[in-house]
């Protein structure tokens, strides 16, 4: 989140997010920009994925619902099909009938 911590922290202070990530193969940590293990050479990928995934997480749950700035257009395609005299058919129909009617509107 590119945060500025002060030395020594073990966690972002503005995300949560762990400020090292421990390497799977011999526990050496290293910073969270690695993609390999400065020590061994290990690929940090999957563990980067998954302390994001598990932050995200744990953020979620424990977060409050409210409104971010993370906003996103989309382009969205709505149908909506009114079946004209449908509710004076459904009174006059069996259930499994119109039931049946309305599926070949689907």
């Amino acid at each position: 989140c590119s945060f500025e911590n002060p030395a020594g922290m073990k966690f972002c202070g503005n995300c949560g997010e762990p400020l090292k990530l421990r390497c799977p193969n011999c526990g050496f940590a290293n910073p969270p920009a690695f993609n390999f293990c400065g020590n061994c050479g290990t690929s940090l990928a999957e563990v980067a994925r998954a302390a994001s995934s598990a932050g995200s997480a744990e953020k979620n749950l424990a977060a409050p619902s409210r409104p971010t700035n993370d906003a996103e257009r989309r382009q969205l395609t709505v149908l909506f099909c009114d079946l004209a005299g449908s509710t004076a058919l459904s009174e006059r129909l069996d259930p499994e009938t119109l039931r049946e009617v309305l599926h070949d509107y689907q």
